[in-house]
């Protein structure tokens, strides 16, 4: 299960790209699982997040980095 944690994180959206750049998940304050909506499993493989934040003071950042999904 892949999710941002951090210390006064207020929201977050969560957004997952496979290689070929098609969204295969967006979310906000959720969890991915590495399934699709019919619970079929994404195939092993190198996946690109991109993970939007509110910390407690209301600055917005944004994180970038790619996450292997192994089974």
């Amino acid at each position: 299960m892949l999710y941002p944690i951090g210390v006064n994180i207020t929201e977050y959206r969560l957004r997952i790209f496979d290689r070929w750049g098609n969204k295969i998940f967006d979310a906000t304050n959720g969890k991915w699982k590495g399934y699709d909506a019919n619970d079929k499993p994404y195939p092993v493989g190198v996946y690109v997040v991109y993970v939007t934040y509110k910390d407690i003071t209301g600055l917005e950042r944004e994180l970038k980095g790619n996450v292997s999904l192994i089974r």
